[in-house]
């Protein structure tokens, strides 16, 4: 809409300018009275202003450039928006894939790991040091986990503000309490 009002506003001054182009006919009509003979005439008169230089030829054409301007401006604008759109669609698609890989396969198999490797250390088999080798890397993941949601959740917000529908209803990934 911002665009169709400057559009508007630029053909009103482009009309404005032409207007002022024209030649404007003056017409007069008139009666003359002859005081030394008493005689009354009915007089008229015409007259045309003769152009003498382009009447606003240059800027009609100056208005012209600047209505093609804002088309190329408008244009320019669209186009940028639309990679921006393009852009951001792609990261959360890409997060929203890390997202479900995370939560069914990554997490899981983490999850899994970190739990036999508490069991063989109370079995004895292995250290104290494997096990919190194995938790650390379970909180890295869970960590790339909330990136990854984070990353989605601010490109979902990002594709609403650049389509103008408002904020969307987002059903985000459970983590997994442990």
């Amino acid at each position: 809409s911002r665009w169709g009002s400057i559009r508007s506003l630029q053909n009103a001054r482009i009309k404005s300018a032409a207007a002022a182009h024209r030649i404007d006919l003056e017409l007069a009509l008139g009666i003359k009275l002859e005081n030394a003979t008493g005689d009354r005439a009915l007089v008229f008169g015409a007259g045309i202003p003769l152009p003498t230089s382009d009447r606003n030829q240059d800027e009609i054409r100056a208005l012209g450039y600047e209505l093609q301007q804002v088309d190329q401006l408008k244009l320019d604008t669209l186009n940028r928006l639309q990679s921006q759109l393009a852009a951001e669609v792609g990261s959360q698609t890409i997060a929203r894939r890390e997202m479900d890989i995370m939560s069914t396969e990554i997490i899981p198999l983490a999850q899994q790991a970190y739990e036999e490797t508490r069991t063989a250390h109370q079995r004895g088999l292995l250290s104290l040091t494997d096990v919190l080798s194995t938790r650390n890397g379970l909180f890295d993941l869970r960590q790339a986990q909330l990136e990854s949601q984070h990353n989605f959740f601010t490109a979902t917000v990002m594709i609403s503000r650049l389509t103008g529908n408002g904020v969307l209803e987002i059903n985000p990934v459970p983590l997994e309490e442990k």
